[in-house]
C-alpha cells in the first residue's frame, strides 16, 4: 500500500542532524523573566529586497495555546506578494501526565487541509521519552502506515545516551535501522558523540563521525 510522501523533515545526511520533527519533550514556549511571563505567539521571517532596499515578508508561524499554556496549534504560512497563504499546521495533544502524546501534521491544498502524518509518543515510567513513531496516511486516506521509529536511551543519571532511527519496511513488515548517535558523559558533562550507520551488507554498525567535547576548569 502506497503512502503519502510529504512530511516536513529536512535532509538527514548532515552529521549534526537527528531529523526529529520536534523536540522530544513538550515545550510550552513560555519565557520566564523574574516575575513576568512572556509567551511566544508568532514568528515572522523577512527577506531583504535589493530592488527597493527594504525588508519584505517571507514566512510566518502562528502559535496558539490551550488552557494550561501548552502549545496546541502551530500554523506555518508563506507570503505570496500580497497576502499570507497557509502552508502547514501542527496540532499537539497531551496525556494525563502533561506529556506530548500525539502530533498531527496537515498541509494546505488550495481550499482545505490534508492530513499527512502523525507522531505517537511513548514514555518510560520515570517520564523520559522511550520512542516515538511517525506514521503517514496511505494514498486512499483510509489508514495510518508506519514510516519511522525514533528510540532514545538514558543512563541511570538521566543523561541522554543514544538516539536510534529506524525505517519501516513495507514488504518485510519490520523495522530496519538507519543510523544511531551514542553519547558519553563524565561528571554529568557530555564528553563525546559518535554517529554510526547501519550497514545492511555487514549486518552491523559502522562508525561515521566522532565529536569530542572538552571543558575548562572553571
Amino acid at each position: 500500500m502506497a503512502a503519502r510522501s510529504q512530511i516536513r523533515n529536512p535532509n538527514p545526511d548532515s552529521f549534526f542532524y537527528t531529523d526529529s520533527l520536534l523536540s522530544p519533550y513538550p515545550d510550552k514556549q513560555i519565557l520566564l523573566s523574574k516575575s513576568i511571563r512572556y509567551r511566544l505567539d508568532s514568528v515572522y521571517v523577512l527577506d531583504w529586497k535589493t530592488s527597493d532596499t527594504t525588508w519584505g515578508n517571507s514566512q510566518s508561524t502562528l502559535i496558539t495555546y490551550d488552557s494550561l499554556e501548552r502549545v496546541h496549534f502551530q500554523k506555518d504560512r508563506y507570503w505570496n506578494g500580497g497576502s499570507w497563504i497557509d502552508h502547514a499546521l501542527m496540532m499537539k495533544a497531551y496525556n494525563s501526565d502533561n506529556q506530548l502524546d500525539r502530533l498531527l501534521q496537515q498541509f494546505w491544498d488550495q481550499d482545505h487541509w490534508i492530513t499527512t502524518s502523525q507522531n505517537l509518543y511513548n514514555y518510560l515510567p520515570n517520564g523520559n521519552l522511550y520512542f516515538y513513531l511517525v506514521q503517514v496516511r496511505d494514498d486512499l486516506d483510509t489508514a495510518w502506515l508506519n514510516k519511522y521509529r525514533y528510540e532514545y536511551g538514558f543512563d541511570d543519571e538521566g543523561n541522554w545516551t543514544s538516539y536510534l532511527k529506524q525505517t519501516w519496511n513495507y514488504d518485510s513488515a519490520y523495522w530496519i535501522s538507519e543510523y544511531r548517535f551514542l553519547y558519553s558523559y563524565e561528571n554529568g558533562r557530555k564528553t563525546e558523540m559518535i554517529r554510526q550507520n547501519w550497514n545492511v551488507n555487514l549486518l552491523g554498525w559502522v562508525n561515521s563521525n566522532h565529536i569530542v567535547y572538552s571543558y575548562d576548569s572553571t
